[in-house]
């Protein structure tokens, strides 16, 4: 080959890696000569793992969190087994055992006498309070039979008819109690304020003066006659209250009808210009 020639092969050699340098180097003209992407290759077989490399240093500690609550107690567990038994102690001297025995028996002898004096307080406490008992006993026997009498109606009286209950009446005012049948009765009044019940303070009334001033005072029962013949009944029994009473704001009145005169032994006491009726 002539020079000319390999110059010439040179230079197209030259110019064409040239071009590729251009090519490869310049974005514009990559763009210009990249066709479009063709579809996705099967992927390749993946190569081994490397080495693991070293552990990185640890991180500071935490602070610790609070304590949760404690949880629910577990059951019991079963009891172990017993364990071996001592070794025995010596056995004391002949001199230990008759001083232990000697105590023993003086032990005994104080719990016997503390025992028989116990018997004999309880003896005297029993055979005491049977005493206190039968006491009490005749004593609710004889307040039994008090009561009974007081409850039973007075020899003589006959029946009660009527009973007003506590009733109030005002000063200087009457009040009706009933209306009597029959003139055979026996009236009793009794009279209750803010301090005394059953009282019969000033009965059938007091008068007194203070400084030319007459106080009128207490209560009395009485019978309104409806006819002008006072032993044609039925009648009315009524009380009055004195205008100055402090003793009566409240009064009861309790009324016995009597048997008939003819059924009774009376003696006439003249006394005056008045007659008293006693029962016998």
């Amino acid at each position: 080959m002539s020079s000319s020639s390999l110059n010439v092969v040179v230079a197209v050699l030259l110019s064409a890696v040239l071009s590729v340098g251009v090519i490869m180097y310049v974005p514009q003209v990559q763009d210009a000569l990249i066709g479009p992407q063709g579809e996705l290759g099967i992927q390749g077989v993946p190569g081994e793992q490397g080495v693991q490399g070293l552990q990185g240093r640890a991180g500071n500690t935490g602070a610790v969190g609070p304590v949760g609550p404690a949880g629910i107690q577990g059951p019991e567990g079963p009891e172990g087994a017993q364990g071996p038994q001592g070794v025995p102690g010596e056995l004391g001297s002949d001199a230990d055992l008759a001083a232990l025995e000697a105590q023993h028996t003086a032990d005994i002898t104080a719990l016997g006498n503390a025992m028989s004096d116990l018997i004999a307080q309880n003896v005297a406490i029993s055979t005491q309070h049977s005493a206190d008992l039968a006491l009490l006993q005749s004593q609710i026997a004889e307040l039994e039979s008090t009561v009974t009498a007081l409850e039973a109606v007075p020899s003589g009286f006959g029946e009660l008819i009527h009973d007003s209950g506590w009733k109030a009446v005002g000063k200087g005012k009457d009040l009706t109690i009933c209306t009597l049948e029959d003139p055979n009765i026996f009236v009793y009044m009794i009279g209750r304020n803010s301090y005394k019940s059953g009282h019969q303070e000033y009965y059938g009334g007091r008068t007194y003066d203070i400084h030319d001033d007459y106080i009128s005072e207490g209560a009395v029962w009485f019978i309104e006659h409806q006819s002008s013949d006072w032993l044609d009944y039925p009648h009315t029994l009524k009380i009055h209250r004195f205008s100055n009473d402090s003793k009566y704001p409240e009064v009861r009145v309790l009324v016995w009808q009597l048997p008939p005169p003819e059924t009774l032994l009376v003696e006439l006491v003249p006394i005056e210009d008045d007659l008293i009726i006693i029962v016998p």
